[in-house]
């Protein structure tokens, strides 16, 4: 069995990690490859999640918006773009595209129109960029660590983490955020230990391709500003003061002027259209109910804890675990550190992790901000998140070697990989749905509480289900989730052109001549509906996430 304890760098206990660094190249480029490899056989397996057509949308309006600014004859005569409003008068104008206009022109590019080649393109372009902020996170953790072992147990406890697998194939916002998050923390670790005018154009780009996708990505450049002016008052770089200034007045100028040419959307007014943007993300406009904790509560209501308690019960307990003691292991650094905060580099990296973490958690929980959906909003948390798990870690298991307390070691090497394979073995069998695992509650106190595929991704396989149950050449489909018809793209063509749907208030069932099948996610619904005929439903490790009713 391999020893954790290898993964401490200064271990002289041989170990199969002792004798891997001559393995060093082809082990990472295995696993990143193996990773890719996997993506791209399975991409094509997951529905089409519930923001993933307005998404899209804002991309067409502001490729419509680009057209009408540099060549209006086309808009006029592309069908597509006429189809849509203009800029101006869309109610999420807001919204960053830095992802999604390149996927749409990507799409554009290889003259796509079947629907479902469009969507599968857009999991795929979205995998793809997890992908990159996968091998960024390996990176970073090699960079703290000192060490390219620990940079892959990294990205190993990145990928092993089921909620954030699913995501990274149709979650084009908080997954693709996260993965831009990942790689500007990198560059920002960089840029500090560096301070040239390289690291400055490519800690500005990523930060503001970051700001782009989602605009809580301001908090980089604030962290950055914070952490030079701290190391100014500490005076411990060797670099001079006035090349460190130089080096940061050049990041903020690059920062701004990319900022605002990744966004069409601030190019007429970029100040004040910003902070509009701003303030509508603070106050998101959502006016709608979720289930937690058995209660169906407004998202403006939900409690403080909402947050942290999805975080808690939909990640792997040892991550979490291991999260605590590193959370517990730098405060106390900091505390005797006092004043001084941190000494060396490896403690100031510690510090910046902790705060990336705890500082934005805090600011939703005082602001009071809207949540939804469990916790995606909050997933550029995650990766601070795993750093302090990695953290906890590797000093766990120095203490442990360091004592020569032998059982405990073994003991808590057992644990570790048990919990590794227990969560490949759920993303395995759960798949094409792990975005619905839970960490350790009970399938059925799950139901009773917590919302489940939120998503609507499990509406395709119930589609595929019915259409080939029923071979009418016209079959009626209706679901009280508005996102579900969406899903009937990924048919088969000659299944798509024999779905009808009626709307979900339409109760009078006698008015059509076939049958009526009714489909749910119970998406703030936990109880079953009022129909006695299911026909198909989903099960999850016993957890039911999908049913098809026959009204008639």
């Amino acid at each position: 069995m391999l020893p954790l304890s290898s993964l401490n760098t200064q271990s002289s206990r041989p170990s199969f990690f002792a004798n891997a660094n001559r393995y060093r190249k082809p082990l990472v480029f295995l696993f990143f490859l193996g990773v890719l490899l996997l993506g791209l056989f399975i991409y094509r397996d997951y529905g089409i999640s519930a923001d993933e057509g307005i998404s899209r949308t804002n991309a067409v309006i502001t490729a419509k918006y680009l057209v009408q600014r540099f060549v209006p004859a086309y808009a006029k005569s592309d069908s597509v773009l006429a189809s849509v409003p203009n800029l101006h008068q869309w109610k999420d104008r807001d919204y960053g595209v830095a992802f999604e206009l390149p996927a749409y022109l990507l799409e554009k590019a290889l003259r796509l129109k079947d629907p479902r080649s469009i969507h599968f393109l857009h999991h795929l372009c979205i995998f793809l960029v997890f992908w990159v902020g996968l091998w960024f996170f390996y990176l970073l953790a090699k960079e703290r660590f000192n060490s390219w072992k620990v940079g892959l147990v990294g990205a190993i406890l990145l990928l092993l983490s089921p909620r954030i697998f699913a995501d990274a194939f149709y979650n084009s916002k908080d997954l693709v955020f996260m993965s831009f998050f990942i790689v500007s923390l990198y560059t920002l670790v960089r840029f500090l230990k560096s301070p040239n005018w390289r690291l400055a154009l490519l800690h500005a780009l990523a930060c503001a391709i970051t700001i782009d996708v989602r605009i809580m990505g301001i908090l980089l450049p604030l962290a950055t500003v914070a952490i030079f002016v701290i190391d100014a008052m500490k005076n411990n770089s060797n670099l001079p003061m006035k090349k460190r200034m130089a080096a940061l007045v050049l990041y903020s100028a690059l920062l701004v002027c990319i900022v605002i040419l990744f966004w069409p959307f601030l190019w007429e007014a970029p100040l004040s259209n910003f902070l509009l943007a701003f303030k509508n993300m603070s106050k998101f406009r959502w006016n709608n109910e979720v289930l937690y904790m058995g209660h169906i509560t407004h998202a403006a209501n939900l409690p403080w804890h909402y947050g942290p308690v999805w975080i808690t019960i939909t990640t792997p307990v040892v991550y979490t675990l291991l999260f605590l003691l590193g959370s517990i292991l730098i405060v106390k650094n900091i505390l005797a550190n006092r004043l001084h905060l941190y000494r060396n580099n490896a403690q100031k990296l510690d510090v910046i992790f902790l705060a990336f973490f705890y500082l934005p958690l805090a600011a939703v929980i005082v602001l009071h901000s809207i949540l939804y959906d469990g916790w995606r909003h909050l997933f550029f948390l995650y990766p601070a998140f795993l750093l302090l798990a990695l953290r906890g870690l590797v000093s766990g298991y120095a203490f442990l070697q360091k004592k020569r307390m032998t059982w405990p070691l073994r003991f808590a090497t057992v644990v570790f990989f048990a919990s590794l394979l227990r969560t490949v073995f759920f993303m395995i069998t759960a798949h094409p749905y792990q975005n619905v695992y839970f960490s350790f509650l009970p399938a059925k106190t799950v139901e009773k509480n917590f919302e489940r595929d939120y998503w609507g991704l499990s509406f395709r396989k119930s589609m595929e289900f019915v259409m080939n149950h029923d071979k009418s050449d016209t079959v009626y489909l209706q679901s009280p989730s508005t996102w579900a018809e969406q899903n009937s793209e990924l048919l088969k063509k000659e299944d798509q052109q024999r779905v009808r749907w009626i709307n979900f208030d339409d109760s009078v069932y006698t008015a059509y001549p076939k049958s009526v099948y009714f489909l749910t996610e119970f998406r703030a619904h936990p109880q079953p509906f009022p129909f006695p005929n299911e026909i198909y439903s989903q099960e999850v490790h016993g957890l039911k996430i999908a049913s098809v009713y026959k009204i008639k």
